[in-house]
C-alpha cells in the first residue's frame, strides 16, 4: 500500500498499523491482531518510519502464501494510528 503522511512540527519515530482487505473481506498479509482497550484491531503490517516535519510517501509490502494469487475485485486500504482510522482508500484489480 501507499500512503501519505503529512507535515508536522515534531520529530519523532512513528507507527501505523496498515489492513488490507481483499473482496472477501480478508485481512491480507501478516493479519495479526493488537488489543486497544475495548477494541481488537487485525492487521496486515506495521509501517515504521521516522516523522521529520515534512510530507513523506510510504511504500510498503505484504507478503502472500506462494500459491495464492490476488483475485479481481475491490480491495480497501485503512491506516490506523493506535485504533484511530485516520486514512482509507479502495482500488479495484481487475
Amino acid at each position: 500500500p501507499l500512503y501519505s503522511s503529512a507535515a508536522s512540527d515534531v520529530y519523532k519515530r512513528q507507527e501505523l498499523y496498515v489492513q488490507v482487505i481483499d473482496p472477501q473481506n480478508n485481512v491480507l498479509g501478516s493479519n495479526d491482531q493488537i488489543q486497544f482497550e475495548d477494541q481488537v484491531l487485525n492487521y496486515s503490517l506495521i509501517s515504521r518510519f521516522n516523522y521529520e516535519n515534512r510530507n513523506l510517501n510510504i511504500c510498503e509490502y505484504i507478503n502472500v502464501m506462494e500459491d495464492t494469487k490476488f483475485e479481481e475485485g475491490n480491495y480497501r486500504i485503512n491506516v490506523f494510528n493506535d485504533k484511530e482510522l485516520i486514512s482509507s482508500s479502495e482500488f479495484i484489480l481487475e
